[in-house]
């Protein structure tokens, strides 16, 4: 399975070098949040068929047609079942807020961090309304530096279980890019009573 984060990085910057292919940067800006959820979700289904061990490894929500888009606790997970086909465990938990404001941002982290999933990953992104590119740009770089601090103090707050690898991915709109910060909580040991 995948060792460290960098892999989860290179599948989310082969993402956005198809979107920068695929669109003009002002399309960008309008990206849909339902092609990017999608694009995101494809790779790492992709991904992990190509990655797993055996057939006990399955990803949802699992889209075998268009009726089937619901999410499955988490906007998207890869789990282990066990010979029975019950769920041994999740491996990836994902959360992806395409929303700009840090509450929604929060709510969806908070969910995530309640995962014992080895690897969690938050996808959200940000923009600005600045004319002015450079301008632009550095707003959306503070906002994702300061939303990336939130997040850290926020994980390193919660008491986990077991430990907890973090992935955050922030997709800056007026770069066409995804920026990245990684964060390693570990588990709280349980004292002797």
């Amino acid at each position: 399975m995948i060792k460290k984060f960098e892999e989860f990085q290179k599948w989310f910057k082969s993402i956005a070098r198809k979107a920068n292919r695929d669109m003009k940067l002002e399309e960008l800006r309008v990206w849909p949040s339902a092609k990017k959820n999608t694009a995101i979700k494809d790779k790492f289904r992709n991904k992990l068929k190509k990655l797993k061990p055996s057939p006990m490894y399955e990803t949802r929500p699992y889209i075998k047609d268009k009726k089937d888009k619901g999410e499955w606790l988490y906007d998207f997970i890869w789990r282990k079942l066990d010979k029975s086909k019950n769920l041994e465990k999740i491996i990836l938990a994902m959360e992806i807020e395409m929303a700009t404001t840090k509450k929604k941002i929060k709510d969806d982290f908070n969910k995530l961090i309640q995962s014992d999933a080895k690897y969690k990953i938050m996808v959200f992104q940000q923009n600005s309304k600045d004319k002015n590119e450079k301008k632009a740009e550095k707003k959306v770089i503070d906002k994702v530096n300061s939303i990336f601090t939130e997040l850290k103090a926020v994980a390193n707050s919660y008491k986990p279980k077991s430990t907890s690898n973090y992935l955050l991915c922030a997709w800056c709109v007026p770069l066409g890019k995804f920026e990245f910060e990684d964060l390693k909580v570990k588990a709280i040991r349980k004292s002797a009573a």
